[in-house]
């Protein structure tokens, strides 16, 4: 081979391997490549002709196509003891685990419809949704006085703000118990995970408020119970929950920085969302509501947010009577990130979680993921929970690849209203590790 004919191939290799073959890219490197008599323009054709990559969607009416996805791998390292005079029940678990692989798949349709389907091929339930973290067909609608999307479909409702944060820009490796308490799958009538918010199979709306820059809202209307895409198998329950959100963000340049500022309030009722059968022949409703708020000066970031839900029939006294239950949630943030130059960034992270359950109960498997239960006083419920989470984020490129790293210290005491040992109690020790990558 001729020694032009070598160095044309080097260099035609070396700048499609940078381009990636990017159509639009290509055709502009190889004009580049024959302008300057490094190959041909026959050789050009026959390059790009070689190299094209064509996505096409079955139905013509599609305009655009967008995959993505998203992998955390953990190393996790996970005790759980309980205080317990007569027997100290302990429990200890450890190992690499897959906690997300999201795939995701959109397509944009003419006169603003589109569809979006993501799966969690890490996920299993037993309510129908397996391995499913959102399914929507949508419609953009810009009117006069309204402006928005509408979705139909299975996807998060607007409650609790640490949920509705992506997995993927948590500043904690894993949610609160707290957090986990409210929207977790519901444990029962009257004891453990309230089972309010998180996924739900129904009609959303997001809009924007155009007179007043940074006022959003969005309204939803779904069925009674979580991750479920299709209506209680029991047919107990006939009802639907609603959902309402307001939020507010906006910014400003102070002489310390750029302040960024975000507060908001979610709610919801279900009249039927406490399922009860067990108690009376209908359910009991849940009505809940979430204020938050969220700081970002330049580096530092801080968040917070009240969590409450009054459940009907929610717990039993120390007779064995039924009454109403009103758990409450908070959960309180920070993070600061150092520029560290080429190797990206460095942020110290911590959090304060507390639960406090009014006698509903909490598991310690239901509120740290991966956490084994322990006994006190003869029972896995515990009425109440406080958590310390003390973390360090390296942002490698952003958060498209970004490791965490983490210690969790969680203390549950108490017992529920209709269990003796009141002092009871149990200590959660949990380090984690996590790995992301986003596309």
């Amino acid at each position: 081979m001729k020694k032009s004919n070598i160095v044309k191939l080097i260099l035609t290799a070396f700048v499609f391997g940078a381009s990636n073959f990017a159509n639009a890219q290509d055709k502009a490197t190889l004009d580049i490549l024959v302008s300057k008599g490094i190959i041909t323009q026959d050789e050009a054709g026959k390059i790009l002709k070689s190299s094209s990559i064509q996505v096409k969607a079955k139905e013509k009416e599609t305009v655009k196509l967008t995959f993505s996805g998203r992998i955390h791998e953990q190393f996790m390292w996970i005790k759980s003891e309980a205080d317990d005079p007569f027997y100290k029940d302990t429990s200890t678990k450890s190992g690499f685990r897959m906690r997300r692989m999201y795939l995701g798949m959109a397509a944009e349709l003419a006169n603003g419809w589109s569809g979006n389907l993501v799966l969690d091929l890490a996920k299993t339930t037993n309510n129908g949704a397996n391995y499913l973290d959102s399914v929507t067909i949508s419609k953009k609608i810009d009117w006069e006085f309204l402006n928005g999307k509408l979705d139909v479909g299975y996807r998060k409702v607007n409650f609790v703000f640490e949920e509705n944060t992506s997995s993927s820009k948590l500043l904690s490796i894993e949610r609160s118990p707290a957090t986990r308490y409210f929207v977790e799958g519901q444990s029962s009538g009257t004891k453990g995970n309230i089972g309010f918010g998180n996924r739900y199979t129904g009609v959303f709306w997001d809009g924007k408020a155009d007179a007043v820059k940074g006022l959003s809202y969005s309204f939803a209307v779904t069925n009674p119970q979580n991750y479920a895409i299709k209506p209680n198998n029991s047919g107990t329950d006939n009802t639907v929950n609603l959902w309402a959100s307001v939020n507010y963000k906006n910014d400003a340049d102070t002489s310390i920085g750029k302040l960024k500022y975000e507060i908001g309030l979610n709610a919801g009722y279900g009249m039927g969302a406490n399922i009860t059968t067990d108690v009376y022949s209908d359910n009991g409703y849940i009505v809940g509501a979430n204020p938050y708020f969220k700081i970002t000066l330049d580096n530092f970031t801080l968040w917070g947010e009240y969590m409450m839900a009054n459940i009907q029939y929610g717990k039993k006294d120390a007779a064995g009577n039924f009454q109403d239950a009103t758990p409450q949630g908070v959960n309180v943030g920070a993070e600061y990130k150092f520029d560290c130059g080429f190797i990206g960034q460095i942020a110290p992270t911590v959090r304060y979680s507390g639960l406090f359950t009014d006698g509903h109960g909490a598991k310690i498997s239901d509120t740290i993921n991966s956490a084994a239960n322990v006994s006190s006083g003869g029972s896995d419920y515990y009425k109440n929970a406080n958590s310390i989470f003390a973390g360090i984020n390296w942002y490698i490129d952003g958060n498209s690849v970004k490791l965490q790293a983490g210690y969790e210290y969680a203390r549950f005491s108490g017992s529920p209203s209709n269990e003796s040992f009141a002092s009871k109690s149990a200590d959660v020790n949990a380090f984690r590790t996590q790995l992301q990558i986003l596309f």
